[in-house]
């Protein structure tokens, strides 16, 4: 009996050792496979990313460049419409001069519906997070952000009109407020690196003796 009870006590132990062993290992291919997921779904955003950079290339920097022109050709001096800005992008033909609204019709003559139609689908493929936003970010951010705060009343008056271009929108508020905090720190880093120039031979002289 106290060899059975012996031979008992040391199977349990091994097979003990023997579940240590097999969780550890089980972890271990745990975290080796959600790397190898986590790389995979990296390299898939990276390419989704290349893929709509060329979109953004081909089927909105020209379009752009094409609307600006045009709208330059017709209007060489447009109404000051920054006031009118709000972050919800609605407003009502009843808030525009007369100039502005012209200009409006204008933009709608000039196909600018085309142009905002291309960003919203590229805002959506950002928004959905199939790509690298970091790797869109530097190469189309000020073009799309210079786009849409130009445009800002003809996009109010759409989306109050039930033309949602929310995707549009979000995307805007969130790169345009990330440029302004870049602009921000430069301007912090700046200012540091002309105080460091100053030197130290501003600071107040100590009394005598001290």
């Amino acid at each position: 009996m106290a060899i059975l009870k012996e031979i008992i006590e040391t199977a349990y132990y091994i097979s003990g050792i023997i579940l240590v062993v097999g969780v550890a290992f089980g972890a271990k291919q745990l975290t080796l496979l959600k790397k190898d997921l986590n790389d995979r779904n990296r390299r898939a955003a990276a390419e989704k990313s290349i893929e709509y950079l060329a979109y953004f290339e081909k089927e909105i920097v020209s379009t752009v460049s094409e609307f600006g022109k045009s709208f330059r050709e017709e209007v060489a001096t447009p109404a000051d419409d920054r006031y009118l800005f709000n972050k919800d992008f609605r407003l009502t033909t009843d808030t525009l001069t007369k100039e502005i609204y012209a200009e409006c019709i204008i933009k709608q003559r000039l196909q600018i519906v085309t142009v905002l139609n291309r960003l919203e689908f590229f805002s959506a493929v950002i928004e959905s997070r199939i790509t690298d936003e970091e790797l869109l970010y530097v190469p189309t951010s000020k073009l799309f952000c210079e786009f849409i705060s130009s445009n800002h009343v003809f996009i109010s008056l759409l989306r109050d009109s039930g033309t949602p271009y929310k995707n549009l929108v979000s995307l805007y508020l969130k790169w345009s407020k990330r440029m302004e905090v870049e602009k921000l720190k430069l301007q912090v880093e700046e200012t540091q690196h002309k105080i460091k120039e100053q030197g130290t031979d501003y600071h107040s002289s100590p009394p005598i003796g001290m």
